[in-house]
């Protein structure tokens, strides 16, 4: 099979899509871009999208060597490993950027909720409650933005996972083939 890379990557993410679909069918999805008054959880969402992009077109790319075995021959297992490398650092860095962005949302969250407390209001209970609104939102924007930002990354890395795999199956042979002089 010229295409196994993508078919393993294809067969994963069934469940975490299927997953996706449920959340989106009880309401939870759409709770989390409500709740999110800063847009994070949109940016959050295009980088994790532009990354899986990224890890497809990757498993294509590495499908292809792997049929076509040409490109690597008589490299050093030096350079294939720093090639791969290099094809992966963009793919690691967009999932560590989503945990970033939760947890920056997780601080304008609670900022956005302390602004709502004036400290000379509060022996007001009327006051108070109705700054509790403004803290329970800015906690909404804290929570959703890191649960957003965390599940991507998870699940962003056990797409790495099945790549590095076939990078790696990719190296293993170059170690088989003796270096042209």
């Amino acid at each position: 099979m010229k295409y196994r890379t993508i078919a393993k990557l294809i067969a994963f993410n069934i469940v975490p899509l299927v997953a996706l679909f449920f959340a989106w069918v009880f309401g939870l999805v759409q709770k989390s871009y409500a709740a999110d008054s800063t847009n994070i959880v949109y940016l959050i969402t295009a980088i994790f999208i532009v990354a899986m992009g990224l890890v497809f077109y990757r498993a294509r790319q590495i499908d292809d060597e792997l049929h076509e075995s040409t490109w690597w021959v008589g490299q050093t297992s030096e350079f294939v490993q720093l090639t791969f490398e290099n094809r992966l650092n963009p793919i690691v860095y967009m999932g560590y950027s989503l945990v970033v962005l939760g947890l920056i949302g997780t601080v304008v969250g609670f900022i956005f909720g302390l602004n709502g407390i004036d400290p000379n209001t509060m022996a007001d209970l009327s006051t108070m409650l109705a700054s509790l609104g403004t803290i329970l939102q800015g906690v909404g924007i804290a929570f959703y933005t890191t649960l957003i930002g965390s599940i991507g990354d998870i699940w962003l890395g056990f797409n790495i996972l099945i790549l590095t795999g076939a990078m790696n199956q990719l190296q293993l042979r170059t170690l088989k083939r003796p270096v042209a002089a």
